[in-house]
């Protein structure tokens, strides 16, 4: 008996360590993901059918086995380039998930950083096609709104 208690206060003690920190980064990464995996599908629709040369470069450069294994590339670089951007604390990723979201605020920081481009500054391919999605109103709410006005508002994003 005394060998059972033993092996159950080894195990519940084994079972209280401590989680590994999870930096705001990776945090947001995981926030974000699924997000950013579907513009990068989008990315490459885009691609094929208007750069179709760019795109086949692309594919092979990146090793990628079909579109979808592209587009999840594709997001996960936007989200490592612009990890700063999409970095969230736990607060900020408990909010997001319970489904708090700032809607109105990020469509007034999206319309102010889309106005800063026109026929001398051309829109980069992925806030095009994000910027599309809003006014279709398909990503106007919630998390994709706000990956949306997270990434306007990077600078890497905004070159």
């Amino acid at each position: 008996m005394r060998k059972i208690a033993a092996v159950l206060v080894l195990l519940s003690l084994a079972s209280c360590k401590e989680k590994p920190k999870v930096s705001p980064e990776e945090r947001g990464a995981q926030v974000f993901g699924a997000t950013a995996e579907k513009l990068g599908e989008l990315l490459v629709a885009d691609m094929k059918a208007s750069k179709e040369a760019w795109y086949k470069g692309f594919l092979k450069e990146t090793g990628a086995k079909d579109d979808a294994d592209l587009g999840r590339k594709i997001g996960r670089d936007i989200l490592k380039r612009c990890e700063g951007a999409f970095a969230v604390t736990e607060a900020q990723e408990a909010a997001l998930k319970s489904g708090k979201f700032a809607d109105p605020e990020n469509r007034e920081k999206i319309k102010k950083a889309a106005a800063k481009f026109g026929p001398d500054r051309p829109v980069p391919d992925a806030l095009r096609v994000a910027l599309a999605k809003v006014d279709s109103g398909e990503w106007g709410q919630g998390l994709p709104l706000e990956f949306v006005a997270r990434l306007l508002l990077n600078p890497i994003a905004n070159r």
